[in-house]
Parts: C-alpha cells; structure tokens; sequence
C-alpha cells in the first residue's frame, strides 16, 4: 500500500483554506503534509508550530505543511520522502483538480486518494451562469468524489444546487458542511470513484487576471467595505491585508460576500490580490474603487 494522495480542489473562495485548518487543528492520529500555495492563509496557532523555514512548517501533531511556490513534482518527492500517513495537494481555484491526481500514478509510493472539491453553496449557481466562469467550474465539479458543499448556512436555493451538481457528477458523494469541518479520518478510506479520461486542457490563463495592490487606503473600514461590495461581478475573488484611515484589517471577499476583520499579524505587508474574468476592471480602476489611487 503506497501513501494516499488527496487532491483539494474548488473556486476561488469556495472555502478550501478553512478545509485544510480544520484538517490540521482536528488531527486524528495522521501525520498528514500538506502541499498548499501559501502558508499565510492558514491562520495557524502560534501553539502548534515548532519550526518554519519559509517553505515548511513542522507541526506538534505529526503534520507538515510545504510551500508550493517550487516546482510540485520537486515538492512532492519531498513530500513523499518524509513518509507521512496521507498527503494532501491544495489545487489552484481555477484548476482542475482531476489532473493533479494523475500525479499518484507516476510514483509507485503513492496510491489514488481521490478528490475533494468544495462548493460554496451560496454562490455556484449564480457563477456557474457566468460563461467566464461555467468551463472551469464544470471541470472542477467533474472531477470530485466528495463534493463538500461548504457555507451551507448561508445556502438558499439546496434543490436547485444538489440538482445542478448531480447533473455534473452523478457518482460524488455529497456532504454538506460549514466554515470546511470535514471528517479527514473518512479519506484514507476513499477510493478513486470517479477516475476518467482527462478533459482537454482548460485555458484558464486566458479567462482569469489577477491583479496586485499595494499601499494604504483613504476609505475607513465601513466604506471600505461598501466599496469590496460594489465590485463589479467580474472580479471573484479579493484577499489580503490593507491598511484604512481607522484600522489595519484582513479582507477576504468571495462572490459577492465581504469579510473585514482585525488583522491578526500587524506585520503582514499591505496588499490585496484581486481575481477576476478578463472583464475585471484595470488596476488603477480596482485602487480608485478601493481608495488605493
């Protein structure tokens, strides 16, 4: 028996990043590594790390978590060389995540885990309307096992949405769950249900932009949130850390819901990735709509 690889995927907010902090504050006896993209969105306890070096943090229950930002398959060697119980791959929101579980047929240490992918059950049915955005959720929905459908609590339309999923992926199993609380301790358990042939590539180098702004802004944290709302529905996703007129906060925005908080880490560097359609506005439009101009 090789080492399970779990592949996590789903859109940009879809609630991935609280998947993987349940997984590593609710340890059940498995020393997992984690492959993720950046450590910064984990939110860790302080408590439960011994050592970060910038592209692995070792934790007190066992588990490992590695920066992505090297090349995956060197990651992943790596990974697998440190013999945890289960190792886990955080794919791109706008990826699809079947084509990473391709990678545990290239190394006969590992065995096929199956994929995870996470909805946010508040906003898929009106995304998977936007044709920006249809080719790609459809690839990520095909690809699951586990369909977890995430912020369930701020679901509204639970037929329309498990009808839409099942008549892209009749074979998931569904669960349904809030802020990512998903029994882990079930995955080693999950066979690759849903293996297929794999799509054709999906481009989404051409559909989605990402932009970076930096420096602080002239709003206060009411407006600003005002103005993360007001965000035409071309830009998907918004993240990072900005410092307004009253506070240092943390902003996370997904769909059309807005989360400003505290920041926790004032020393975070000021600055906000925003993810969109090629519709998105420019850069310099995002920082005057932001009060970053």
């Amino acid at each position: 028996m090789g080492i399970p690889l779990t592949i996590i995927g789903g859109f940009l907010g879809a609630g991935k990043t609280s998947l993987l902090n349940h997984l590593l504050m609710h340890n059940e006896d498995v020393a997992y590594a984690v492959l993720v993209n950046d450590f910064g969105d984990l939110a860790l306890d302080e408590d439960l790390i011994l050592s970060h070096d910038g592209q692995t943090i070792a934790l007190a229950n066992g588990c490992v978590c590695c920066s992505l930002s090297n090349d995956l398959m060197e990651t992943l060697v790596k990974a697998i060389a440190l013999k945890p119980d289960h190792i886990i791959i955080e794919a791109s929101g706008v990826a699809d995540p079947g084509r990473l579980r391709d990678l545990a047929y290239l190394d006969r240490d590992l065995e096929v885990g199956g994929v995870v992918v996470v909805v946010d059950s508040a906003a898929f049915l009106s995304q998977l309307k936007d044709p920006h955005l249809t080719d790609t959720l459809e690839a990520q929905v095909g690809a699951a096992d586990i369909l977890l459908l995430n912020k369930c609590d701020l679901m509204r339309e639970r037929t329309q949405l498990i009808g839409a999923l099942r008549a892209l992926n009749p074979k998931a199993m569904l669960a349904e769950t809030t802020h990512g609380a998903f029994p882990f301790e079930e995955l080693p358990r999950l066979g690759a249900a849903n293996v297929s042939p794999t799509a054709n590539e999906h481009p989404h180098e051409t559909v989605f932009r990402a932009q970076t702004l930096r420096g602080a802004s002239s709003l206060d944290v009411a407006s600003l949130r005002r103005a993360c709302a007001d965000l035409p529905l071309s830009v998907v996703r918004v993240k990072g850390f900005v410092r307004t007129k009253d506070a240092f906060v943390e902003i996370q925005r997904s769909g059309q819901h807005v989360d400003i908080r505290p920041a926790m880490d004032g020393t975070r560097p000021p600055a906000l990735i925003v993810i969109g359609t090629e519709d998105m506005p420019s850069q310099n439009i995002l920082s005057d709509l932001l009060g970053m101009g």
